[in-house]
């Protein structure tokens, strides 16, 4: 039969409890019975023995002190009251009758005699104590056996029990442990089997689920990144423009193929290598990182050899920081390199075309010289066509407001 750990410490628990009392009991009971024993050898035998020397030492004095009579009546009497053993009330009867004519004619026989019997009685009584005596010791000695054998049974119990109770609990906890640091270790194959307990085998039930669930929730989830890590690798490399991809321990993460070629490289030698290593053998990755860690204000243009030609090529560092949680810090994860051709620029000297109107309505085109390749002539000649259109509207405004006040005066 399957037990629960609350049936265990119940009926263990119980059972430690009924021993406990049973032991008090016992004690008790022996010890009571050890107490009447020696009660009987003070009330009675004492008695007698202090009665019969009572007698004596009044028959010694009879002769010289009136009163010792009556002291030896008072001693008779109260052997009379305390007859307790076997043939002490013959012997009692036997010096009672004795002693009315001894102490009439007071002759030395009738003394011995007298004398005698009362060192009979003090013989029975004696003999009385020492069976009394044996009969306590024996019953002490009972008592003693069975308070040690139920005591022992006491400590075998208890200590069987603080043996089995916390080990097949702790075994179980130490499974648990050890299967929670699996799960921890991302070891999701891990089962356990806790035995037929009720409470430990729910546990191990819940646990395996748990587990199953997330082994699941683990292959789902590595898929989902395996395609997302494809598509963002496929927009990389469609991108025209060479980008590397830095953590913040400046691995090399991801890299497209214009980089590559860039760099004269294959992806299997830098992918998850440290950019420091790879640049000790590569002059371009070695400056790229050199500007990253140290930058400066120089915004020249990169010159590169790459498809048997030179190239020219504005550098663009860009930090990533992710916020992990709405509200919190964002936090910095690495660098993106990239790498914007401006050769086509850089040949012909300029940044682009722009436009400028002469004021009579006619538009004329003309060159710049080399400018920032993002800069807009059309954007920059619509602000200010719509500047002067607004500083029109105002000065219009003035003007109607003047003509308004002369009027008025």
């Amino acid at each position: 039969m399957n037990m629960n750990i609350k049936t265990k410490l119940t009926y263990g628990i119980g059972l430690l409890f009924v021993l406990i009392t049973l032991l008090g009991g016992l004690a008790i009971k022996n010890i009571h019975n050890v107490s009447d024993d020696t009660q009987n050898i003070l009330a009675d035998n004492y008695n007698s023995l202090l009665y019969s020397r009572q007698m004596l030492e009044s028959l010694d004095a009879i002769r010289e002190n009136p009163n010792a009579r009556k002291d030896f009546e008072a001693g008779l009497e109260a052997q009379k009251n305390n007859l307790t053993e076997k043939d002490e009330d013959v012997l009692t009867n036997r010096l009672s009758s004795n002693c009315e004519k001894a102490l009439d004619d007071m002759d030395d026989e009738s003394i011995r005699q007298i004398r005698q019997t009362i060192y009979t009685i003090m013989a029975v009584n004696m003999s009385a104590i020492y069976e009394k005596n044996e009969v306590a010791v024996h019953t002490a000695k009972r008592s003693l056996f069975w308070i040690w054998t139920v005591g022992i049974a006491c400590i075998v119990i208890a200590f069987l029990f603080l043996a089995r109770l916390p080990r097949s609990v702790s075994v179980q906890i130490q499974k648990l442990t050890d299967g929670i640091k699996e799960i921890t270790n991302a070891n999701y194959s891990k089962r356990l089997d806790l035995g037929n307990e009720p409470e430990f085998k729910e546990i191990a039930t819940l646990f395996n689920e748990m587990a199953e669930r997330l082994a699941e929730y683990r292959n789902s989830s590595l898929e989902d990144i395996l395609q997302g890590k494809k598509y963002i690798e496929t927009i990389i490399n469609s991108i025209a423009e060479p980008i590397i991809g830095l953590s913040k321990e400046r691995k090399i993460l991801f890299v497209n193929d214009e980089a590559l070629t860039v760099l004269n490289l294959t992806r299997e030698n830098i992918i998850g290598k440290p950019a420091p290593e790879v640049a000790l053998k590569n002059d371009l990755l070695r400056r790229l990182i050199r500007q990253l860690v140290h930058p400066d204000d120089n915004k020249d243009p990169l010159k590169i050899y790459a498809d048997n030609k030179e190239s020219y090529f504005q550098v663009k560092y860009i930090p990533i920081n992710v916020n992990r949680q709405t509200g919190l810090e964002s936090k910095y994860v690495g660098d993106v390199i990239l790498l914007k051709n401006v050769t086509e620029f850089k040949e012909k000297d300029i940044a682009g075309r722009g436009y400028v109107n002469t004021g009579n309505g006619v538009v004329t085109e003309f060159y710049a010289p080399y400018v920032d390749p993002g800069y807009d002539f059309f954007a920059e000649l619509s602000r200010i066509y719509e500047k002067r259109q607004q500083e029109g509207e105002a000065c219009d405004r003035m003007y109607e407001n003047g003509s308004e006040t002369a009027g008025e005066e």
